[in-house]
């Protein structure tokens, strides 16, 4: 049984006596505080600086739509999760991405110097762990960023399959220019009850007030969001991830496939193959489920670990097949 199963499972039996209650009304500010304390002891963080989204793709919709003006420019790198970019052009922004050169591994000193020398920038973006390659960028080299960036983005919508010392949120003290999105999408498997949420200081809290909906959450959402914060699934589930990883790029690299920088606790990683034109539409002929908004390029794909061994040698039988 995969790890988001039993998440599903354990929070589902959690809320099933009051969930009849529960769906009679309409999302309290009870519900919303409740979430935030939880969130606030998960990461040892101030509950003042938690703010709440439709997802983490709701938080940085309305980061943008608060910060953005036409002809904005945003920077970030390539290959990245693209949803973002799309988001800052809706808003008639300009989003300038550098590519990531040898093994798509981040190169801090030159994003830094590129920054320098192109101050204009109203916000730069990063996400991190890398969505699609699963690489983890220390904290460090983030905080180098953070020194010459108007305004910087961190997405953590992996970040649960970090150490929780490389989090961004760790520079809010000293850097009231960051701003860290993070999601119970990824590591805890609740992707369709769309609950994220966004670390910040006020200023920039307010102008994201601004742009609230009423009644904007799931209020069973909200519940469940609060107890699966009580479980430990996540760090016991990373071994596990760490073998299957292991296992996948061992068998990709001796098909001939390139594997980008990655980092084994995280359940993506980015395969390319030079070879193939279109790699995505064979992979996705013989069933292999790749990420639709992982890259731009036809010959890379965003493989997701599947959440068992058996699972892993089937992927792997239909590719050599």
């Amino acid at each position: 049984m995969a790890r988001w199963e039993l998440i599903h499972i354990l929070v589902i039996i959690g809320i099933s006596v009051e969930f009849s209650e529960l769906v009679k009304n309409y999302p309290s500010e009870s519900s919303e505080k409740k979430l935030k304390e939880g969130i606030a002891e998960f990461l040892k963080i101030s509950e003042s600086q938690i703010f709440l989204g439709n997802g983490s793709m709701g938080v940085l919709d309305r980061i943008n739509k608060a910060l953005l003006k036409p002809k904005s420019l945003v920077l970030g790198f390539e290959p990245q999760f693209t949803v973002f970019e799309e988001n800052v052009n809706s808003f008639g922004a300009v989003y300038k991405s550098l590519k990531l050169k040898e093994n798509y591994k981040f190169a801090v000193e030159e994003f830094v110097l590129f920054i320098e020398n192109n101050p204009k920038h109203k916000i730069v973006y990063i996400d991190n762990p890398s969505n699609p390659t699963g690489q983890i960028i220390p904290l460090k080299e983030i905080e180098k960023v953070a020194k010459v960036a108007n305004v910087l983005i961190v997405d953590e919508a992996y970040g649960e399959f970090m150490p929780k010392k490389n989090s961004a949120v760790n520079l809010l003290k000293d850097f009231d220019t960051v701003i860290v999105t993070r999601s119970f999408s990824k590591g805890f498997g609740l992707a369709g009850l769309r609950i994220g949420y966004g670390i910040m200081n006020k200023k920039f809290g307010k102008l994201y007030e601004k742009a609230r909906l009423p009644f904007e959450f799931n209020i069973v959402g909200l519940e469940v969001a609060f107890k699966a914060l009580q479980s430990n699934l996540i760090a016991e589930s990373i071994p596990k991830i760490k073998a299957e990883k292991k296992f996948l790029i061992v068998n990709f690299k001796k098909l001939g496939f390139e594997i980008a920088q990655t980092d084994l606790s995280v359940p993506i990683f980015l395969a390319k193959c030079s070879k193939i034109p279109n790699l995505k539409k064979v992979f996705s002929e013989r069933g292999i489920l790749t990420g639709e908004y992982a890259t731009k390029t036809n010959n890379e794909v965003r493989i997701r670990i599947p959440g068992s061994m058996k699972k892993c040698r089937e992927i792997i039988k239909r590719i050599s097949n």
